[in-house]
């Protein structure tokens, strides 16, 4: 066992207050389950990646250089990146309104410009998902 495991388990005030943690049979397997804890990020970070990946294909197949989207600065993009994509939503701002009869209404501040209609058109979604 470390040392720092019977310091641990022998201070009252922390036993008082966190009487799960203070178990050292809790405590000692967290070090041996580190490399299962970073295994786990490492695949909920593969698969994040490769939603992002299907995202990115998705929008490239109906984006032409005929129909090239605007980016930033007025950029024509082609072949748009998933973090271009995300910035031309990045100021979509969602509007609640709460009404006399307690209920909330979601409203969009400004309609969503032509470009992002085709992005969430291509990915078969409309602006309903905002609201």
């Amino acid at each position: 066992m470390p040392p720092i495991l019977p310091v641990y388990c022998d201070k009252s005030f922390i036993s008082l207050h966190n009487h799960r943690f203070t178990n050292c049979a809790a405590v000692y397997p967290l070090p041996a389950m580190r490399f299962i804890r970073v295994a786990v990020l490492g695949y909920l970070f593969l698969l994040a990646l490769a939603i992002y990946r299907v995202f990115q294909r998705r929008v490239r197949q109906f984006i032409t250089p005929e129909h090239p989207l605007k980016g930033p600065g007025g950029r024509k993009l082609t072949r748009p990146t998933g973090q271009a994509i995300f910035q031309l939503f990045q100021y979509v701002n969602v509007v609640l309104f709460k009404l006399p009869d307690g209920r909330i209404q979601r409203s969009l501040d400004r309609s969503l410009t032509p470009d992002q209609r085709r992005i969430l058109q291509g990915l078969g979604m409309d602006e309903s998902i905002y609201v």
